[in-house]
């Protein structure tokens, strides 16, 4: 499924991550790179089944480039309807 967070383990595992309501979590870090998410309770209707759940609904992104710090958002919750695109904000050096 799309939207809520669905992890790929080691050695072929998979899991759902349930996150907290408003709580922002680590989901990757590497030197020079890291990527925090934001996750939201919603419920959806997928395929007919009401699922109660967290969605990641905004991506932050702080990485050390040969340009400077580069630092990078994404908003979900400003997808355009017409669209389907959201908003982003990036900024380098």
């Amino acid at each position: 499924s799309k939207g809520d967070p669905h992890l790929s383990l080691g050695h072929g595992g998979k899991a759902d991550f349930r996150g907290r309501n408003r709580t922002i979590f680590n989901f990757f870090s590497a030197p020079h790179v890291s990527m925090n998410v934001l996750t939201e309770d919603g419920t959806a209707r997928i395929r007919g089944a009401v699922v109660n759940g967290s969605w990641a609904t905004q991506a932050h992104v702080v990485a050390s480039t040969f340009a400077g710090l580069l630092r990078y958002s994404y908003w979900a919750a400003k997808i355009s309807a017409k669209t389907l695109i959201g908003w982003s904000n990036g900024t380098c050096g």
